[in-house]
């Protein structure tokens, strides 16, 4: 349909080139990705460019015909379309060769080559545009192109052809022995091997048949020649000078370099443009034999958050070897070997963008020559720009270095359609996108399902208290579901392989959602173990300290928080150096501002480090009496006698003095105490006072709630009153009941006093009544007075 609608408007915009558009069809239903009618007209005005130029060319197309100017040059271009690829000869004064075109999806950009595998791209112009742009051995070339293709195929360590570059050599003195050729060889071939030059620069041809060519290392102006001569059988060689002549060139070279050894020379160009594209090549070469690490060496991922560079590192190596793929093969010895080079090398040079080498320096500060970042984010476009252009020459298809790629060629073979690209992704990659949603929400509900169906299973086999159970089962809510879908989302994004732009987006959200989940994952998976600690430490005998396991409890929460916080800078690439300087600020101008609550957190560090009480005793602090029921980071929470809470900061009990009653008896626990002082007169005689003392033993022990024998003895004497202590316990914690009882045993003792003739002191008598610290009412005070 899609190629149908194509059609239709290259027709309506050139009826003329119908048979032009008919070979466009055939070419897309065969695999070629077109997306704009533009792709079928190739007329008009284009810049050129090539490596070290540029030109204005302008094509005229008649059906498959195509010819055109281009200037500056005096050149000339003429071939035929075959779909979206021009075929055909370009000449200019003194010199001629073939190049190939292929026009990108859009129609606005073509790719192409000539020569020996040399690019030449184009961009289509506008009329404004447009006005304001002022291997063989048939030649010395080709013989130099084959020599140097199988010589650096051997230094990778390719035996066979090392064997075949000798084919390409010719020694002039008969004489020479084997031993004396090998190593000529050798010293010849590192002569060339430490000097930059274009193997198209070589002579293309000469009729007297001897030629030569002056090469030299970059960075001086020393060169040596380079002899070519023709053989009996019409084909050319590179000649071998002799020993002594080797020799003395390597002495002038190392002395132009201002180095003494080729060793020396060997580590001050060790890192350089030339080194760079050697590892890359090498690198992706043997990407599954050790050569990722190479490969992904020679990339500037400074702008890729570190923790995602192992996903999109593959990627964009993968698009920039799709290009150089399509160059042709490199020879390293074009690409400059100084390490002190200060201008970029461009490898290829689009209307998109360049690949290039460039020096990039390091977190550490060292310079290193690397493909730049700017290069990493504009290969995608230009990969998808130059896609139609078949593999150069001499290269082989192999296998695709990341699954994305892999997926890609087989959508390919399918339904070129999926290919194109209406807005960011290409077509097959929305739908992944969108099938890789679908597919994380399922699976992380079923994968958190049933984890967490398994956990509480494993706990309630253990025996887990409820509490335990209810605290793990909510790190199996959104953290968990959060947490697997973080995780699913990344491993299915890294094989969809998107673009570098949108897949920082991407991992992005995955990374989010894997680390927010993960983080409150694992803060509930403490707070279950802190709640098992703190229950096993109040059913059990076990010696574990409540209160270490509250202050633990706390700050592991802090830092799993503050963890989490950390490492999700460092994925994001943010600064996190930065983020701990601001908590550690943002900490100081808090503590200013809330001093009380630095001085309440550093008091529950006291308090668990002295360890003046422990959960469950009875203390009393600051006039404040009840029992421990929890220490916290910031406060301690006291139970009264009455049943009310006090929240008492720790700053306040780690300063002041605290009374350790110790725990409880179980039966002070289980019962509601009675505490009773009664103030009678001054002139109460011996003997009544005992007689009176008796019987308040008598008239509390027939309470119908009476549990245990009376203590009742004089307490104290003073100006007021001669005190009458009397404590004892009900066998009740019920509020309403204890009241009834508190109730009659107060009228008793005041019936009592009547009968015996004991007046009690003047203004007032004092009955103090103490509750039990677990009642459940609230109504009546813990002292109450009763008037004399």
């Amino acid at each position: 349909m899609q190629a149908q609608q194509v059609g239709d408007a290259a027709r309506s915009a050139a009826p003329a080139d119908a048979e032009a558009v008919e070979q466009l069809e055939e070419a897309e239903e065969s695999g070629a990705v077109v997306e704009n009618a533009d792709a079928a007209d190739w007329t008009g005005s284009w810049r050129s460019f090539w490596r070290g130029g540029q030109a204005l060319m302008k094509i005229e197309q008649d059906g498959t015909a195509i010819t055109g100017s281009y200037e500056p040059g005096n050149g000339e271009i003429s071939g035929t379309l075959d779909g979206v690829i021009i075929k055909g000869i370009w000449k200019q004064p003194g010199a001629e060769g073939p190049f190939e075109f292929a026009v990108a999806p859009d129609g606005q950009s073509f790719v192409g080559r000539f020569g020996n595998g040399e690019y030449w791209n184009g961009e289509r112009l506008d009329d404004t545009d447009a006005t304001s742009v002022a291997f063989g051995v048939a030649t010395p070339r080709a013989a130099f192109a084959s020599l140097m293709s199988a010589a650096n195929a051997a230094a990778q360590g390719d035996s066979a052809a090392e064997f075949s570059m000798r084919r390409y050599l010719v020694f002039e003195d008969a004489n020479a022995d084997t031993r004396e050729r090998t190593k000529r060889i050798a010293q010849f071939l590192r002569l060339i091997d430490l000097s930059t030059f274009r193997v198209d620069d070589a002579p293309a041809k000469d009729e007297a048949g001897r030629t030569k060519f002056d090469i030299g290392p970059a960075g001086v102006d020393w060169t040596f020649p380079v002899e070519f001569v023709k053989t009996g059988r019409g084909q050319w060689g590179v000649v071998v000078p002799p020993f002594e002549t080797l020799r003395t060139r390597e002495f002038a070279m190392l002395e132009a370099l201002g180095v003494k050894t080729f060793d020396e020379l060997a580590e001050k160009r060790r890192y350089s443009p030339r080194q760079a594209v050697q590892d890359f090549v090498v690198g992706t070469t043997n990407w599954n034999d050790g050569g990722v690490e190479r490969a992904l060496a020679t990339l500037d991922m400074s702008e890729i958050p570190e923790k995602l560079r192992p996903v999109d590192g593959p990627i964009a190596a993968e698009y920039i070897r799709q290009i150089v793929n399509r160059l042709g093969q490199i020879v390293p010895q074009e690409v400059p070997d100084d390490a002190d080079r200060r201008q970029p090398y461009v490898l290829y040079e689009h209307a998109l963008g360049s690949i290039e080498v460039d020096r990039v320096t390091q977190a550490d500060g060292a310079v290193r020559w690397q493909f730049p970042a700017s290069s990493l984010a504009a290969a995608p476009a230009i990969y998808e720009a130059m896609q139609n252009l078949p593999l150069a020459e001499g290269m082989t298809r192999s296998e695709p270095l990341t699954r994305a790629f892999a997926i890609r060629s087989e959508i390919k073979d399918v339904s070129p359609r999926l290919l194109k690209r209406p807005f960011l992704l290409e077509n097959w990659q929305w739908i992944a996108v969108l099938a890789s949603v679908l597919l994380t929400v399922v699976l992380s509900w079923a994968v958190n399902r049933t984890l967490g169906v398994v956990a509480d299973g494993m706990l309630r086999w253990r025996g887990a208290w409820p509490e335990t159970r209810a605290a793990l089962a909510r790190a199996f809510g959104w953290p968990g579901r959060a947490f697997a879908a973080g995780g699913i989302l990344t491993l299915l994004l890294r094989e969809i392989g998107l673009r570098q732009d949108v897949s920082a987006v991407g991992n992005g959200i995955a990374a989010v959602l894997l680390l927010l989940g993960g983080t409150f994952f694992l803060y509930h998976i403490v707070n279950a173990v802190f709640v098992w600690l703190l229950r096993s430490a109040t059913e059990t005998t076990s010696q574990i300290d409540d209160i270490a396991v509250a202050l633990g409890g706390g700050l592991a929460k802090v830092v799993v928080i503050v963890g989490g916080v950390i490492l999700a800078a460092d994925v994001l690439g943010l600064p996190y150096e930065g983020v701990i300087a601001g908590l550690g600020v943002g900490g100081l101008a808090l503590g200013i501002a809330a001093k009380d609550a630095v001085s309440n957190f550093i008091g529950a560090g006291i308090l668990a480090s002295d360890r003046p009480f422990k959960k469950g005793d009875l203390i009393e602090a600051g006039g404040l009496k009840g029992v421990v029921e929890h220490v916290g980071l910031r406060s301690t929470r006291l139970r009264a006698d009455d049943g009310t809470v006090t929240i008492v900061p720790n700053a306040q009990l780690s300063d002041g003095n605290v009374n350790n009653y110790g725990r409880p008896t179980r039966k002070t626990q289980e019962d509601s105490a009675i505490d009773l002082t009664i103030g009678v007169a001054h002139e109460t005689p011996r003997e009544t006072l005992d007689a009176f003392a008796e019987r308040l033993r008598e008239v509390f022990a027939t309470q119908p709630l009476a549990k245990t024998d009376p203590r009742v003895a004089l307490v104290q004497i003073t100006s007021a009153s001669i005190e009458v202590g009397l404590s004892g316990s009900l066998a009740s914690t019920d509020g309403a009941a204890v009241e009834a009882a508190r109730h009659r045993l107060l009228g008793d003792i005041v019936a009592l006093a009547h009968e015996m003739g004991v007046r009690f002191a003047s203004p007032t008598g004092t009955l103090h009544f103490v509750g039990d610290a677990t009642a459940t009412s609230g109504n009546l005070p813990s002292v109450q007075s009763v008037a004399a």
